[in-house]
């Protein structure tokens, strides 16, 4: 940038000049990618766990399956860095068809856990979720709670 010395200001371009944002094009904006996946947080309105299902399916997305430690470490640190002041998140993971049998709605294989120590399993609890402070639970699906979305980046 340039000032002429009649005040106006004029823009100069230059071949050397980098532009970084914060979150990648191919994403778009709101969303955050990782991997081959990019992923939106729902914070505004908290919603059931198959509300939560809809509403990715709405954004061309489903809820965040999570299938290794780093990608876990991922949600953690992004859920973290939003402050929320009740942060629990609906996952797209499920025993609702076998009880204890977990699925990932996608079908993905279901070969990564990061259960809290403190989560209790049963019957009335077939739906996960996330407290990135603590780990992921098992709970009721009518809870209202925010969620995560996830769809490819490409």
């Amino acid at each position: 940038m340039s000032s002429n010395p009649n005040g106006t200001v004029q823009w100069t371009n230059s071949p050397d000049w980098k532009v970084y944002t914060s979150q990648p094009v191919s994403c778009g904006p709101g969303w955050y990618e990782y991997g081959s996946s990019c992923y939106i947080v729902e914070t505004t309105v908290t919603s059931t766990w198959q509300t939560a299902r809809d509403d990715c399916a709405a954004l061309g997305a489903h809820l965040a399956v999570i299938t290794d430690a780093a990608e876990n470490t991922f949600i953690v640190n992004l859920l973290t860095s939003l402050n929320i002041g009740f942060p629990v998140f609906w996952l797209g993971g499920n025993d609702m068809d076998v009880e204890g049998t977990y699925v990932w709605e996608t079908a993905e294989l279901f070969v990564f856990s990061a259960y809290s120590p403190t989560s209790i399993h049963g019957i009335d609890r077939n739906c996960i979720n996330i407290i990135p402070s603590q780990g992921w639970y098992d709970d009721d699906c009518t809870l209202f709670l925010y969620h995560v979305c996830e769809r490819n980046s490409g």
